[in-house]
């Protein structure tokens, strides 16, 4: 299955463009939040990507947004899609937590 995850693309401005680029950021602050405990150096790259899912939710999912039934149902696929996912992103952020503290 694996995933097409890349923290460096979801750091970027816009990089989280849709509902499923959400999840799956969501998915990995989750993970880097844990990570932190272990290694202090990856909180400036957590605090970043906590950031970015803020901006993509507050110009999305604000009370100010004009939330479709669409874009909720979207969501809730992109949650499940995402969840499915878990283990490639997890094995992702191990497998370049180098790279991630490097830059």
């Amino acid at each position: 299955m694996g995933t097409e995850f890349d923290l460096n693309k979801a750091l970027l401005p816009g990089g989280i463009r849709n509902e499923l680029h959400l999840e799956r950021a969501s998915i990995a602050h989750r993970l880097l939040r844990l990570m932190v405990k272990e290694n202090g150096k990856l909180e400036p790259i957590w605090k970043k990507l906590g950031e970015v899912i803020r901006a993509y939710e507050d110009e999305n999912w604000s009370r100010n947004s004009n939330i479709t039934q669409k874009q909720i149902e979207e969501s809730d696929q992109a949650e499940l899609k995402a969840e499915k996912e878990r283990p490639w992103i997890r094995q992702y952020l191990v497998k370049n937590l180098e790279h991630f503290i490097s830059n």
